[in-house]
């Protein structure tokens, strides 16, 4: 019994631990792709990022462009919209330089971004002073400060700081590129992996379930083909045979014994074995011999072969 009871929990506790093993598999292979999407995203983050920087560092180069046309065409034609248009252009500098201060740019960039707003300062308050006197009919003062070169300076100056600072924001957008093609290559692989994993744990955990269906399939048919024997020996037998339980009653009684006693077998089930065949004088010494086998094992005559009075139902 104790071996029958070590192979039925031998398979149960195989299968729990495939699952268990299951579980933590994929776990596993949940944080691990968990960390790859998170690694993708902050690369998406860093990039969309940079890129934003270089949108406002090329905004911020238009703008300083138009805002000089217009500083020209006013010199050249005293329009008042030309006027207007370097106002507007001077102001939509001065919101672009409020946004790269906000903007998170990369540690290289960011040193230069002090000598930009200064450059942009001076080039843009050079530009006011001489349509200033412009306007107020200092034209050949007007023409003299635009000659001076300062202000081409400045504008060169700013194009070259400009393109350099974009030029740095472009190698960290493509090195998050870069990033980013990685950790989404690991997190396909991962997710790869871990769908192998899960189908050859799954096999395993099906190979357990079939392994113990098939053991129970052959023990349920060895034992169909033991109660088939069991069945012709008791059907074709000569001999009686009696079956009891811990209580002395009667579980199996063939047709030999039916036709000895004289009670057919639906009659003889379930009942007390000494009610039906010991003669009620030694009925007492019978019953308790049988407690004592089932009590104790003890037994003077159970378990030998030897020859004891009987009757039959008609007495």
């Amino acid at each position: 019994m104790e071996g029958r009871l070590r192979q039925s929990t031998g398979p149960s506790q195989s299968l729990a631990l495939g699952f268990v093993l299951a579980l933590l598999l994929i776990g596993l292979n949940m944080l691990i792709a968990y960390r790859s999407v998170e690694l993708l995203i902050d690369g998406n983050r860093d990039e969309a990022r940079h890129g934003r920087a270089v949108e406002a560092l090329r905004l911020v180069l238009m703008n300083l462009r138009t805002a000089e046309s217009h500083q020209h065409g006013y010199l050249l034609t005293a329009s008042p919209a030309y006027r207007a248009g370097f106002e507007r252009s001077r102001a939509d500098l001065s919101a672009l330089r409020g946004r790269l201060k906000t903007l998170e740019l990369t540690p290289a960039a960011a040193v230069l971004l002090p000598e930009l707003e200064n450059l942009l300062e001076r080039r843009l308050q050079l530009a006011r002073q001489s349509l200033a006197l412009f306007a107020a009919g200092q034209k050949s003062q007007s023409m003299s400060l635009i000659h001076s070169g300062l202000g081409q300076l400045d504008s060169t100056r700013i194009e070259a700081l400009i393109q350099q600072m974009i030029q740095r924001e472009s190698a960290l957008i493509r090195r998050s590129s870069r990033e980013a093609d990685l950790n989404a290559g690991y997190a396909l692989l991962t997710l790869i992996l871990a769908s192998l994993a899960n189908l050859l744990l799954l096999l395993l955990v099906y190979r357990m379930f079939s392994r113990q269906i098939l053991q129970r399939q052959r023990s349920e048919a060895e034992l169909r083909e033991s109660e088939t024997r069991k069945s012709a020996i008791l059907a074709t037998s000569l001999d009686c045979i009696i079956g009891l339980d811990p209580d002395a009653r009667v579980i199996e009684w063939n047709p030999a014994a039916e036709q000895t006693f004289g009670y057919a077998r639906t009659e003889a089930l379930g009942r007390p074995l000494i009610e039906l065949i010991v003669p009620r004088h030694q009925q007492e010494t019978h019953y308790a011999g049988l407690l004592r086998f089932l009590d104790a094992g003890q037994a003077q005559m159970l378990g030998q072969r030897m020859e004891v009075l009987a009757q039959r139902r008609d007495g």
